[in-house]
């Protein structure tokens, strides 16, 4: 008679969930399915599970890695254009490569091309290969695939890097198996229906949509100008996006509303603008506002006002490795925080996340969540690379 167990929390101690669970042990190990069921109804994987599944990953890298090895060659401007033993094959061009015995090799500058193989076996390789050099195949695959190699390139795994063509399965793939490593996008613009960022991307441009995003792990700087009247912002590409001065009234009806400073969030689209206003007695206000990437801003979706001055002297937006998008911030001199968190007086460097509405109180001045501090003057937030 099968044994029932109990539906009660881990850990249990109950006789018969330790006599089912003895059985699943058993399953686990000797079973030859692929998965079994434990007494919640969950499956796992049996041991032959977890074997089979390694199996197909292993086969699955091997392509891959073969598909981008075949990338790499057409990318450094070589042409497999065969093996030796479908021979005898032509070599029409110095560039071209035949493949023997696990390698790649190509004519040497010696020969005179075109140049015939006399034939497809050992017995004529024997007679062929003194026109040939081995372009190190082997010693190559192993560089390019190697965990210590500085750089990589999303070239190798099929990307274009020409603003036009959809490149996202090449990243998709690239990282699947690449984490934490830094890529070279090689002053290139790849169009993506999403912003990678498993790893710290540099030289290059992410296309979303036909809207140009950056790499993950960039902050773009803004800085006040002419006496809190004008602040700017910036692209990627550092050129300048916004200059904007702003004393209209219709921003939540204040007077006198001065910009102190501008963060451009080129990932998710919106201007983050810092000013000071009359109104509530020259405290900060922050809003952000949605761009409609023809130069237009429209109105606040959100601002609140507080004594701290978040982003008086400067602000920018980190576009994270963890998918979030973070605000950095100045916090002026003569502001002030919860004493907890405030153990010196001087200007603060703040930086909280934007998943949420970051919240501002009005009477304590306190800024949530809080993430670091520290004594020193800060005239402006320039780049987090």
């Amino acid at each position: 008679m099968a044994t029932t167990p109990t539906q009660l929390p881990i850990p249990s101690e109950k006789p018969q969930d330790l006599k089912f669970n003895a059985g699943k042990i058993d399953e686990f190990v000797t079973s030859m399915g692929w998965t079994y069921t434990d007494r919640f109804g969950v499956k796992h994987y049996t041991i032959e599970g977890v074997r089979h599944i390694a199996e197909l990953g292993f086969a699955a890298q091997l392509l891959s890695q073969e598909q981008r090895f075949n990338l790499f060659i057409q990318n450094s401007g070589y042409e497999v254009i065969g093996d030796y033993e479908d021979g005898p094959l032509t070599i029409t061009e110095y560039n071209q490569l035949i493949r023997y015995d696990g390698e790649l090799w190509k004519i040497t500058a010696a020969t005179d091309i075109p140049f015939t193989t006399t034939g497809n076996d050992t017995t004529s390789w024997s007679v062929d290969s003194v026109h040939f050099v081995s372009v190190g195949d082997a010693a190559l695959r192993q560089t390019l695939f190697g965990n210590d190699m500085v750089n990589l390139s999303p070239l190798y795994y099929g990307a274009k890097g020409d603003g036009l063509t959809d490149d996202t399965s090449a990243f998709t793939l690239l990282e699947s198996e690449t984490e934490n490593r830094i890529i070279d996008l090689s002053g290139k613009n790849y169009a993506v229906d999403f912003l990678p960022s498993k790893n710290k991307y540099v030289n290059g441009i992410f296309q979303i949509n036909g809207v140009k995003a950056p790499p993950n792990g960039e902050l773009f700087k803004s800085n006040q100008l002419n006496s809190n009247t004008r602040a700017t912002a910036f692209d990627s590409a550092a050129s300048l996006i916004y200059q904007w001065r702003l004393t209209s009234t219709w921003l939540r009806g204040e007077d006198k509303n001065a910009v102190q400073s501008l963060a451009f969030d080129e990932k998710n689209r919106f201007i983050y603008a810092m000013y000071e206003t009359s109104t509530y007695g020259g405290s900060s206000v922050i809003y952000r506002m949605p761009m409609d990437w023809g130069g237009n801003l429209e109105r606040p979706l959100w601002g609140a006002d507080a004594d701290v001055r978040v982003g008086h002297q400067g602000m920018g937006i980190e576009n994270g490795r963890d998918g979030k998008t973070y605000l950095w911030a100045t916090k002026r001199y003569n502001s002030t925080v919860p004493a907890s968190n405030d153990p010196q007086a001087g200007c603060k460097v703040i930086r909280f996340p934007l998943d949420g509405v970051p919240s501002y109180s009005t009477d304590s001045g306190a800024v949530n969540p809080w993430e670091g501090r520290g004594g020193v003057y800060f005239e402006s937030v320039q780049e987090f690379i």
